[in-house]
C-alpha cells in the first residue's frame, strides 16, 4: 500500500489519493495477493456499484471491471484512474481504497488536515447550494465579496508578491509575531504559530501595526530560526501564499471580480501539504481539464460557491491559478455539449476529450 501511495503522488501527479473503505469511489484490487478472492468477493458485494481496477499477471477474465496486467505501467494505471472517475454518476476525483492480502482495513485520509484550528471558516451562508447571482442585492455582495485593503493578510501577500518579484529577502514585523520571505530558497520562516499567523492574516488592517522590510542580501535562515526560537517554522512560499489567500477568502473573492468568466488552474496543486478546503480535490480535477467561471464550477460539481471562491482565492494568491485572459487559455473555454441527460459532466468533458463527440 506504501508504494502505491508513493506511486499516485509521484509519477500520477495525485490523480487519486488512498481513502477508508467507506468514502472510497473506487477499488484497487491485486489479484495475485493472498486471500484476494475472498477480499474481490467482500467487495463485489459490499459495493457493487463501485468502479474496480484489478491487477494481475493474468487476465482474469473478470466483467465489469478494468485490468490492469503486472507490471502495470503509471500510463496505464492513470488511464485507468481517469476511465473509473468517467464511470461515476457524479463525482468528480476517484479515490481509491486497496483490497490487500489481508482484512480490508480503514486508511487514515492522506489529506486529513492536522491543525484544526487552521482550517478555512466560511460563513454558513456562502456554503449554501444556491446559484443565483445578483449583483445588485447588498446581501448577495456582503456573501460573496470582501474588500482585499481591509485586512492585513492583503498587505502582507502583496509585499510578498513584491518581494519575489525582486528577487529580495522580506522581513514583516507585526505587535503578534514576524515572517521573513527567502525568495531563493522559496520559503518563508515565521516567528509564530500557524493559528497565529492566521489571525494575523485575518484581522482589520491598520498600517501602523505592520512593518516591512526589504533588503537585498539574504539572511542566515539558521541565525533567523535562532532569533525565532520555539515559535520558528519553515514553510514552502507557495504553501504559506496558499494559506493566507485561503484564510482571506472564507468563501469570499474580492469586489469586482467576475463570477461567470472562465478560470484557468496552471498546474495541479500539491494538496497533500497544502491546506485542504472544502472539495479542492473535486475542484482541483476540473479546472485541470479546462477552464470553467466560478459559478459553473460550483453548479457542475453540486457544491457550495463559497468552496470554489476559497480554493480560487488561494491558487491566486499562491500563483497557481488566475482568470483566462489569454488568447490561449480561452481557445478551451468550457461549452456545453449535446449528450445524454444521465450522463455526467466529467464523462462529457472526458468524452469531449478523447474526440468522442
Amino acid at each position: 500500500m506504501a508504494a502505491l501511495e508513493m506511486v499516485l503522488r509521484g509519477p500520477c501527479k495525485g490523480v487519486a489519493v488512498i481513502a477508508d473503505e467507506a468514502s472510497a469511489q473506487a477499488v484497487i484490487v491485486d489479484l495475485d495477493a493472498a486471500d484476494a478472492e475472498a477480499a474481490w468477493g467482500y467487495h463485489r458485494e459490499k459495493y457493487p456499484d463501485r468502479p474496480a481496477i484489478l491487477l494481475s499477471l493474468n487476465e482474469p477474465g473478470i466483467e465489469g471491471a478494468l485490468f490492469l496486467k503486472k507490471p502495470v505501467q503509471i500510463g496505464s494505471l492513470v488511464k485507468a484512474l481517469g476511465q473509473a472517475r468517467a464511470d461515476l454518476s457524479s463525482a468528480m476525483v476517484t479515490t481509491a481504497a486497496v483490497a490487500s492480502d489481508g482484512p480490508v482495513a480503514p486508511v487514515a485520509g492522506e489529506l486529513e488536515r492536522r491543525d484544526a484550528s487552521l482550517a478555512v471558516e466560511g460563513s454558513a451562508a456562502s456554503r449554501d447550494q444556491t446559484y443565483e447571482i445578483d449583483p445588485d442585492d447588498p446581501a448577495f455582495q456582503a456573501k460573496y465579496f470582501f474588500l482585499p485593503a481591509d485586512y492585513t493578510g492583503h498587505h502582507i501577500v502583496e509585499a510578498v508578491k513584491q518581494a519575489v518579484t525582486q528577487g529580495k529577502s522580506l522581513m514583516v514585523r507585526c505587535p503578534a509575531g514576524a515572517l521573513v520571505v527567502l525568495p531563493t530558497r522559496s520559503e518563508v520562516v515565521t516567528g509564530c504559530s500557524g493559528a497565529a499567523l492566521k489571525k494575523i492574516v485575518t484581522a482589520a488592517y491598520r498600517k501602523e501595526s505592520l512593518e516591512f522590510k526589504l533588503s537585498a542580501a539574504e539572511p542566515d535562515i539558521g541565525k533567523i530560526v535562532e532569533k525565532f526560537g520555539g515559535a520558528a517554522e519553515i514553510k514552502p512560499l507557495e504553501v504559506c501564499l496558499w494559506e493566507m489567500g485561503a484564510w482571506l477568502s472564507s468563501g469570499r473573492v474580492p469586489h469586482g471580480m467576475s463570477l461567470v468568466e472562465p478560470v484557468v488552474l496552471y498546474r495541479w496543486p500539491n494538496l497533500t501539504r497544502l491546506l485542504l478546503t472544502p472539495n479542492a480535490m473535486r475542484i482541483a480535477a476540473l479546472w485541470t481539464d479546462r477552464p470553467f467561471s466560478l459559478l459553473d464550477t460550483a453548479k457542475g460539481l453540486r457544491i457550495p460557491l463559497g468552496d470554489v471562491l476559497t480554493f480560487y482565492s488561494a491558487a491566486i494568491a499562491s500563483g497557481l491559478g488566475t482568470a483566462c485572459n489569454r488568447k490561449v487559455d480561452r481557445l478551451f473555454r468550457s461549452e456545453v455539449h449535446p449528450g445524454h441527460a444521465n450522463r455526467s459532466l466529467m464523462q462529457r468533458i472526458l468524452s469531449k476529450l478523447r474526440g468522442d463527440d
